[in-house]
This record gives C-alpha cells, sequence and structure tokens, in this order.
C-alpha cells in the first residue's frame, strides 16, 4: 500500500494529503474517522533495492520508534495514537497532528530569532528531553527540522533513531542515524550516543535559531564530521545571555557539558526591556456599569437590578447554602477605575502585579465560564446572558456570538470547554443541556441527553478528547446540594458512567495525562475514579475542602483547592502534601500545557489571579485585584483570563 490521498488505513484513517516528506519517509495529514479528528501518518518508505534483511532492520527501526513514542507522554512530545500494519507488511505510525511549522521552517523565513523566543523554545526542548530521558530514551536526532512551533508550544517528534535501554543499536555499515551538521562528537566517532549527546544536539539547535546557522558546515558529510570532532564552534555573535549556554553545550567532551539543572537555569534569561505599545482597539463597551452587589447580612446576597444570579445558585442561596463562587463577606467590581485607568494591587502583593493587556465586555452581568482554544488563540465565554460568545485574543475582537437568549433572568449559561483539538466546543445551554458545537462552522452538531434536568456545573475533556467529564447537580431534602460527576463518550454521545454522589458543587473535575483516572473534590478530599473499570480506585485526604482539581502535565501530582483555603499540590503515588499555595481560591485553578506555570483565583484583597511555580510554590505573578467567577489559563501559559461580576473579561499576557 502506497501513500496517497483517499488511502484508507486499517479501515479508520483516511489520508487527505501529504505534509511533508525525508529520506526514509512521508508524513501525511489523515482523518480518524472513529473519532472525527485529523491527525498525522507517518509513512515508512524504502528505495526498491533494499533487500530483506536490511528491510526489516529499517521495520524494526519504525517499531522502536512506536515503542519510544508510546512511553513518553508530555505536552513537548508528539504524542503517539496508534501504530498500524498496511497489507504489504509495512508499518505505519499514526500521531497528533501539529499545525505549525517546523523551527528549520522558521529559521529558514524569518532568519535569527531573538534569543528570548529561542530560551523559550529551547525551555520546552529542555522538559521533553529530560522526560524522554527519565524513561532511559536518548532521542539522538534533535534538531530544528524535528522542532515543531505551534503558537508558543515547541514539540520534539522523530523518535525514530531514539535509542532505549536495552534495545540492540540498529546502525549498519553505511547506515546514517542522525543529521551531520546536529550530531555530537562522539555520535560522528561512533561511540554510543547519552543524554549528554542530545545535550549537544539542542546546544546546536539553538545555536542555529539564534544565529541563523549551524554551528559546524561543510561541503559533504565527512568535511561537518571532521569540523565537528577537532574544531571549536565559531562564537555566536547574535546570541547575547544565550552566548554562556550555547558555549558550554558544545563543549567535545560528553563530561565538560553542563548537567539538565545548569541548562535550565541559563535558558532562564530575562525578558528584553519593555517598552509601551499602543494599546488595542478594545471591544465598544457597554453605555452603562453593572453596579455593585451588596452584603446586608452574612450569608444573606442581594443582587441588585442588572446583576442576575445564575438559575440553580441562586435557590441554593436562598437556602442558606454556601456557594463556593459567591462565598464571602462581600466583593466589589473592579474593572476599570473611576478616572478610566486600571487597578493596582497593594503593595504587599508577593510578586509583580501586571496591568490588563485588554478588557472584553460581554455586555452581560456576570462571566461565569472561559475556556481557551489549545493554540490559545481563540477565547470562548458563557456568561449571565444566556450568551455563548468567542473571542480573539491577539485582537480582543468579538468573533463570534454562538447563542444568546435574555428571555428569562434565572437562565444562564456556566460551562464551556473546547475539545484537546480544537474542533469542538462543549457548552451548556440554557435548558441544562451539554451541546457539542462545531467551532470552524459555528453550529451545533450534537448535544447529550439528561434524563433527569441536572444542572451543569463545569466540564472538562479527556486530554485523548474522548470522553466529556460533566460535573452536575440538582437539590435533595432541605434544598441539599446532590451533585456527581457524569462521563461520556463524546463520539457515540453515551453515558459510559456516574460517579457516586456528592454534598458540594464539583466546580472542576480532571482527567490524568494517559486519560486513565477522573480525579474531583469531595469534601476535604480528592477522589480518583478509574475510567476503565468505571469505579472508585482511591482518595487523597487534604483536610480542607476541595472544589477544583487540576492535574499536572505528567501527572505525578495534583493541585488541588477550595473557597477560602490555602491551595496545595499532592504527590499522586503517596498522597501526600508536597506543598502549600498560600491564599485561598475561588473554584478555578489551571497548569499551562508544560506544567512550569499553575493559575489559581486568590481571595485575598479581592479576587486576585496569582501565577505560581509548582515546583517551588513560589508566586511570580499577582494579575490584579477584582470581582472574579471565572478562570482560564492558555495551555501555552501565555495568556490568562479571568471574568467578572460586571460581564467583563480581563487579559493578562505573561
Amino acid at each position: 500500500m502506497r501513500g496517497e490521498p483517499g488511502v484508507s488505513l486499517a479501515g479508520r484513517y483516511r489520508i487527505l494529503g501529504l505534509i511533508g516528506r525525508g529520506g526514509m519517509g512521508r508524513v501525511w495529514r489523515a482523518y480518524d474517522a472513529e473519532l472525527g479528528r485529523e491527525v498525522a501518518v507517518k509513512e515508512l518508505r524504502l528505495p526498491e533495492e533494499v533487500e530483506d534483511a536490511e528491510r526489516r532492520e529499517w521495520y524494526a527501526r519504525a517499531e522502536r520508534e512506536a515503542r519510544a513514542a508510546a512511553r513518553l507522554r508530555h505536552p513537548g512530545i508528539v504524542a503517539l495514537h496508534d501504530r498500524v500494519t498496511g497489507d504489504d507488511g509495512r508499518p505505519w505510525l499514526v500521531m497528533e497532528l501539529v499545525e505549525g511549522p517546523s523551527l528549520d521552517a522558521v529559521i529558514r523565513a524569518d532568519g535569527p530569532l531573538p534569543p528570548a523566543r529561542v530560551a523559550a523554545i529551547g525551555r520546552q526542548m529542555l522538559d521533553a528531553l529530560a522526560t524522554a530521558h527519565a524513561h532511559g530514551i536518548v532521542h539522538r536526532d534533535v534538531k530544528p527540522a524535528n522542532v515543531l512551533l505551534d503558537g508558543d508550544r515547541a514539540i520534539l517528534t522523530d523518535f525514530g533513531i531514539a535509542a532505549l535501554d536495552g534495545d540492540a543499536t540498529l546502525t549498519r555499515s553505511g547506515a546514517l542515524l542522525g543529521t551531520p551538521a546536529y550530531m555530537s562528537p562522539e555520535q560522528v566517532r561512533g561511540r554510543p550516543a547519552t543524554p549528554a549527546s542530545d545535550l549537544w544536539s539542542l546546544g546546536a539547535t539553538l545555536y542555529a535559531a539564534v544565529e541563523g546557522r549551524p554551528p559546524f558546515g561543510g561541503p559533504t558529510h565527512g568535511a561537518i564530521f571532521v569540523a565537528i570532532a577537532t574544531e571549536p564552534p565559531p562564537p555566536p555573535k547574535k546570541a547575547g545571555p544565550l552566548t554562556e549556554l550555547l558555549t558550554s553545550l558544545l563543549q567535545k567532551d560528553p563530561d565538560a557539558r553542563p548537567p539538565a539543572e545548569t541548562v535550565r537555569r541559563l535558558l532562564d534569561i530575562p525578558p528584553p526591556p519593555a517598552h509601551t505599545p499602543a494599546a488595542p482597539a478594545p471591544v465598544p463597551t457597554h453605555p452603562s456599569a453593572a453596579p455593585t452587589p451588596s452584603v446586608q447580612a452574612p450569608g444573606t446576597l442581594v443582587a441588585p437590578p442588572g446583576l442576575r444570579l445564575p438559575r440553580g445558585r441562586l435557590a441554593a442561596i436562598a437556602a442558606g447554602v454556601a456557594v463556593v463562587l459567591a462565598a464571602g463577606a462581600g466583593f466589589a467590581v473592579q474593572g476599570l477605575a473611576s478616572n478610566g485607568s486600571r487597578p493596582h494591587a497593594s503593595p504587599s502583593s508577593p510578586a509583580a502585579t501586571l496591568p490588563d493587556e485588554g478588557l472584553l465586555d460581554t455586555h452581560s452581568a456576570t462571566v461565569w465560564g472561559l475556556a481557551f482554544s489549545p493554540d490559545g488563540r481563540t477565547l470562548a465565554s458563557a456568561d449571565d446572558e444566556s450568551s455563548l460568545q468567542l473571542w480573539d485574543t491577539t485582537t480582543g475582537t468579538r468573533l463570534a456570538t454562538l447563542a444568546h437568549d435574555t428571555g428569562d433572568p434565572q437562565k444562564s449559561r456556566h460551562v464551556v470547554a473546547f475539545s484537546p483539538d480544537g474542533k469542538l466546543l462543549a457548552a451548556e445551554d440554557v435548558n441544562n443541556v451539554i451541546q457539542f458545537w462545531d467551532v470552524a462552522g459555528r453550529r451545533i452538531v450534537g448535544d447529550l441527553p439528561d434524563p433527569d434536568n441536572a444542572g451543569a456545573i463545569s466540564a472538562t475533556f479527556s486530554p485523548d478528547g474522548r470522553m466529556l467529564a460533566v460535573g452536575v447537580f440538582n437539590f435533595g431534602k432541605d434544598a441539599a446540594i446532590v451533585s456527581h460527576v457524569r462521563v461520556w463518550d463524546v463520539t457515540s454521545r453515551s453515558l459510559l458512567f456516574s460517579t457516586s454522589e456528592s454534598g458540594q458543587f464539583i466546580e472542576q473535575p480532571a482527567f490524568s495525562p494517559d486519560n486513565r483516572t477522573l480525579a474531583y473534590g469531595d469534601g476535604s478530599s480528592i477522589r480518583l475514579w478509574d475510567v476503565a473499570q468505571r469505579k472508585r480506585t482511591g482518595r487523597i485526604d487534604t483536610h480542607r475542602r476541595i472544589d477544583a482539581v487540576a492535574f499536572s502535565p505528567d501527572g505525578t501530582t495534583i493541585a488541588a483547592a477550595g473557597p477560602k483555603v490555602r491551595a496545595g499540590i499532592w504527590d499522586i503515588a503517596t498522597g501526600k502534601l508536597r506543598r502549600d499555595l498560600p491564599g485561598g481560591v475561588s473554584g478555578r485553578l489551571a497548569y499551562g500545557r508544560d506544567g512550569r506555570y499553575l493559575a489559581t483565583s486568590a481571595e485575598e484583597g479581592g479576587s486576585t489571579v496569582q501565577i505560581w511555580d509548582p515546583n517551588t510554590g513560589r508566586a511570580v505573578r499577582s494579575l490584579g485585584t477584582f470581582s472574579g467567577f471565572a478562570l482560564a489559563l492558555s495551555p501555552d501559559a501565555t495568556r490568562v483570563a479571568s471574568g467578572d461580576a460586571a460581564g467583563k473579561i480581563h487579559v493578562w499576557r505573561l
């Protein structure tokens, strides 16, 4: 079977068109008919004259790539979805489709890149390599062509010649596994590749990115090999603060190269001097500002005209139920100060306070739900005017209003979530039904049946996009909350299972990165469910109320928070608290895709969005003070958005 448009693999993957080609294969765009998504399919192509024994070696190489990729789950590594065999016996690898160009293509088109951008790419590459090395895998072919750029996300691909501990090396006489200009000195001398070899290639890749050319060149492979093995690299001229890093990584002796921890420190360069750009044209604001809610007595919230509390929660408040998002003695709306300037955080803020990048005006009373698309370019919002809107995060303009219904003041929308491929948007309608929207077509393509008219309070897709977990609630005797999580199959729209009942709102359930575990807050613990077996498998006692949880991208820890309590990070394996994050949060928290940042919505001195380094527990950014009800962190951790009670969406660039 040869790759060409229209060909179907394994009765499931229909080839759409060619993405790129290399010496030993081609990569195709394909459509996965079972899951309704586009994927990348890698085809191994060998010359006709290759003998059977050698052909088997190359097939074994493809098997190695499948095994290597299957062991690695990291946002900086292209995900392997499947491996299939063609009718001619050739292996095909089905992978995550990354729409962006390679770093090599960007260098060719744009020339040398700014050191700050190169450092950001390098940090992500280093994290991906560290994950591979921790699994006993050496990449052996790190180069600009194997780094894909999807917005600000850098993804390492092509583990086809990766060396796994315990595997036999497949190189043979005359076969070159690796790219000459980016091979380490020990590789060109025929010695085994090690993690230090990958660090050399990382240095050569970053050198090429910042200088516009690789550190070593020559008219032939032999000339390049001699230069790599015997000559010092030309001193970089455009690297600036990266000069020390590049010089240290390109040491001939592997033992002289810095360890990953030192490389990470040298990549943490300060940003260039800030300048004040012209303010982006704002979305026209509503002619009248929403009034500030007032509190008459403890536990009694009075909503003035124009501020409508959402259906379901209004009844809960009237019944004296403590509601996460409205708890506390009172709150004030601070979008723009009276003089039109941005509000500033108090001097006691634990980290630098950033002003809003811009305000988006939904013309509603309260913004309840926010979600960034996977590429961070689109923001979806759900609000108290029963509106569902899409925004362009780069210009601040409204792209579309998918739904709008102000007929019933007690009805509002809370739930909004993008699928991992960005093609579907799950959102609650005014009748409590979760609908699936085709984002590109701006149309509803299906919904989830709701037999008992339970109100949705949260929703999240599994990382593979196959499942949707929805936190729902009803009221039992004496207006007591009865809630649980329903897990749905996205393709068939069928209910897979429901968790046991909880007595509180489940503000944010979460799937583990490997899709195997569902977690949610229940009282003073985190409940863990095995998705495949559809049963509860354990819990983590937190000794504090938990409403929202989020797995770290590597799946080893889970962050959790609740109203007016410290957020914390717990070890999944041991159930032990790793570190506390000072300050209470109000039901939302989010990791960036690479795990370097964690966003929370704190309740100290108002609602202050905090950005944390989860590895140290240190607050690194404080993003203004206002009354926030929704929180979203873009997957690439470059933007944060939070909605308030005045219908404004605050957007910050980190």
